[in-house]
């Protein structure tokens, strides 16, 4: 197993998608001051909204909000990236949402992107998708969940499944493999 290389240091997030991103740990009980450390310790003052960060950064953000605050605080905050990112809002559809989800991930993102989000419909209402950028799995989990309750029309059916064995990220993967139905 490969797993993936770092980004790239010159790599960096839109200040908008950060500040989205760190106003919705208030959500899970994380107060601005605890955040604020956070991102102190890894370099980062209070995000501006037209700014740019070094990923790597970010990244190490991440990394201390869930060693301090566990894998349910990257859920959330995964979930909050379609509604604070630069996203597409007229979502009609999860095969259109899966369509824009590489490309609202490019927006969000300059220098040398690594990675993104890469979809195969496998039938009507299913498909598979391919995660190979940096971010946590867990991340990614709440991200396409909240996609799918915007795009899915909140069908009974609708559900992700993070694929298990080997082929995670967390593991020392190059890739996760979410199933998606809808």
């Amino acid at each position: 197993m490969t797993p993936a290389p770092p980004p790239s240091p010159t790599t960096e997030l839109w200040g908008g998608a950060l500040l989205g991103v760190v106003e919705s740990l208030a959500a899970v009980g994380i107060t601005q001051d605890r955040v604020e450390t956070l991102l102190t310790k890894v370099g980062i003052r209070w995000p501006d909204p037209v700014g740019w960060y070094p990923l790597t950064a970010y990244l190490g953000f991440l990394a201390a909000v869930e060693a301090h605050h566990g894998a349910e605080a990257l859920h959330a905050l995964g979930r909050a990236i379609p509604e604070r990112a630069k996203f597409a809002p007229d979502l009609d559809g999860m095969e259109r949402a899966l369509q824009v989800l590489d490309v609202a991930y490019q927006v969000n993102h300059r220098g040398p992107i690594l990675g993104g989000y890469h979809p195969r419909l496998v039938a009507p209402g299913q498909a598979e998708l391919v995660c190979d950028n940096p971010y946590p799995c867990a991340m990614d989990l709440g991200l396409l969940e909240r996609l799918l309750e915007r795009a899915a029309g909140g069908s009974p059916r609708a559900s992700v499944l993070h694929r298990p064995g080997p082929a995670c990220r967390r593991l020392g993967a190059r890739a996760c493999v979410f199933d998606l139905r809808w």
